[in-house]
């Protein structure tokens, strides 16, 4: 059966509603879902935020957020946090390259950062109603790729930075998963995934990309190495602040893995679609509504968040390679044991007997600092100090009952182990006591010496890149004149201007998708040790099988931004369902 973006009442759909980098505006976003269940005369049930989210809630969380001083806001996350506001629908969400490090830093595993609003962690799997989602946080940066997990709170300007880069971890994780993946989503794209789509209109809207294009060194190595072996039926991300929608074939289909709950297939020819969204800004595509099939009743019981039995197995077999030491490491290049992952898999129906053990439950949630309080300070200040690591109780409890390693707790080992040395100061230089981290001394830097000439790619076409001197691996975005905070429009016009409705399902030319199925793929899901984590440096990288998928997907996989008049919708391409 084939989903489309026209939503339904049926207990047998899901609306699931996509937004690209959320830059902490989760009012307006907010506004925006309830103006489509306005519109749609249907709820929504889920809301899926691609990175960059800015879980901030009070100054110290401010300092952490990795960008100029004079760009950090505390926008409104911290009302959510402290119970001021509720996020009206379940908001999943994976960190970017601009977030509350220290926050993050809490739920390596993922966890509820506010009420109704969950972080999926370093990496993560979760079931909603059937549907099985999976995601990832942060960027790629090969220099960082093959290192452990080691940046906490207090953070130099450094670790800042390098707090957000996906390490070949959660890639190794990936690679043992053997289940159906319904939506994927991160906030990096995978490398290569605009040879499949309109190139060419893509340079039209982001011409600074043309370097690295032609080089093919536009996205995440480790993102394409996932996509290739989950073979998700969506996958959603940011980053780029730009609407952009590709066909990614997989031509290594195993003919014994299981049917997936979406048939998303071009010819009988299992494709994954992608779709990169815009960010928060009036008349941008920053939104995509989607309506999924469900296996299962959309029930009060069926629509909790649940953890997937599989990926806490996974979790479990491949605690022993974590780490927090700050140095190299090199991931197995053969998957885990059958044998290991059946002791795993045993370990854990034991300690989750049920589905009902399985849920996540929102009151696992604590307030465990402080929020912003407007009224004792109107005006946010900036030279405050960065919090102490802090050990977070939901995190805790999952590692104890899957009887795997705490990194926070084992970060804290090796600074009482005076392996790890930090530093815990003000902004002027000035010692900060704090009784939570008595045993900090003096300073340490983990990470080695870079040198110039690391993308990252961020901003629009009307921004301007600069570079950063306290950090060359870089770069970051200055707020272009047309994009000012504070625009005059209300949430009505604002909506119209921004969300598109139509067909997520193109109108393919089967003739260019079977020449696409026909080039070499390499690294396939049936033989997970193919796929050398090593490898993924920063060598001249080897073009991704590529067709001329322009007229397939007519630039954005027939998504329209043309802006809405109030109650006309203009439903193009839309394929009925089968």
């Amino acid at each position: 059966m084939y989903a489309t973006s026209v939503p339904t009442s049926s207990n047998s759909f899901l609306n699931i509603v996509v937004e690209g980098c959320c830059h902490g505006e989760l009012d307006q976003i907010y506004n925006t879902v309830n103006r489509i269940s306005q519109e749609e005369g249907s709820c929504v049930d889920l809301l899926i935020i691609c990175g960059d989210f800015q879980s901030v809630r009070n100054e110290q969380d401010l300092a952490c957020l990795a960008c100029p001083p004079k760009y950090r806001k505390m926008n409104t996350f911290y009302k959510y946090y402290s119970g001021e506001k509720r996020a009206p629908v379940l908001t999943l969400f994976v960190g970017g390259n601009h977030e509350a490090s220290n926050y993050l830093a809490e739920l390596p595993y993922g966890g509820w950062v506010a009420p109704n609003i969950y972080y999926m962690g370093w990496a993560g799997v979760v079931n909603f109603c059937g549907i099985t989602i999976a995601g990832i946080s942060g960027i790629y940066n090969h220099r960082d790729f093959n290192r452990n997990h080691h940046e906490f709170p207090p953070f130099d300007n450094r670790s800042l930075r390098t707090a957000y880069h996906v390490r070949s971890l959660e890639v190794y994780r990936f690679l043992q998963y053997g289940g159906n993946v319904d939506l994927f989503f991160s906030h990096d794209w995978p490398l290569g995934i605009h040879d499949f789509g309109n190139t060419q209109e893509l340079l039209r809207k982001k011409r600074f990309l043309s370097d690295d294009i032609a080089k093919n060194e536009l996205g995440s190595e480790a993102n394409l190495a996932i996509l290739r072996a989950v073979k998700p039926s969506y996958y959603f991300a940011a980053h780029l602040h730009v609407k952009f929608a590709a066909i990614f074939p997989h031509g290594d289909e195993d003919p014994q893995q299981k049917i997936p709950t979406i048939d998303n297939t071009i010819n009988g020819c299992r494709v994954t679609r992608f779709l990169a969204l815009d960010k928060v800004l009036p008349n941008r595509p920053f939104v995509q509504l989607l309506t999924l099939p469900s296996k299962i009743p959309r029930t009060p019981e069926n629509i909790l968040l649940r953890h997937d039995p599989e990926w806490l197995a996974i979790l479990k077999a491949t605690d022993p390679v974590v780490s927090v030491y700050p140095s190299q490491v090199q991931m197995p290049k053969v998957p885990v044991e059958q044998s290991e992952m059946k002791s795993c898999i045993d370990s854990v129906r034991e300690a989750f007997p049920s589905s009902d053990d399985l849920i996540i439950a929102e009151n696992s949630f604590k307030i465990t600092v402080p929020a912003y309080d407007p009224r004792k300070n109107p005006h946010i200040r900036l030279n405050v100090p960065q919090p102490p690591a802090a050990n977070n109780e939901y995190t805790q409890q999952l590692c104890d009952k899957l009887k795997i390693k705490n990194p926070i707790v084992e970060y804290f080992k090796l600074v009482e182990q005076g392996l790890v040395r930090v530093n815990y100061q003000t902004n002027n230089g000035e010692d900060f006591e704090s009784s939570d981290m008595s045993f900090v001394s003096s300073s340490f830097n983990s990470t080695p010496s870079f040198r110039k000439g690391q993308r990252s790619f961020i901003g629009s076409e009307n921004n301007s890149v600069v570079d950063t001197s306290n950090d060359p691996n870089e770069l970051e975005i200055e707020q272009s004149s047309d994009e000012s905070v504070g625009d005059p429009k209300g949430d009505e016009e604002f909506f119209m201007e921004s969300f598109s409705k139509s067909s997520i399902i193109p109108q393919a030319d089967e003739s260019q998708i079977l020449q696409l199925l026909n080039s070499t793929l390499e690294q396939s899901r049936s033989d997970p040790s193919a796929i050398d984590l090593s490898a993924i440096t920063e060598e001249p990288k080897e073009k991704v099988a590529k067709g001329d998928v322009s007229a397939t997907c007519e630039s954005e996989i027939t998504m329209h931004s043309t802006p809405l008049a109030v109650k006309t919708f203009k439903r193009r391409n839309t394929l009925p369902r089968s």
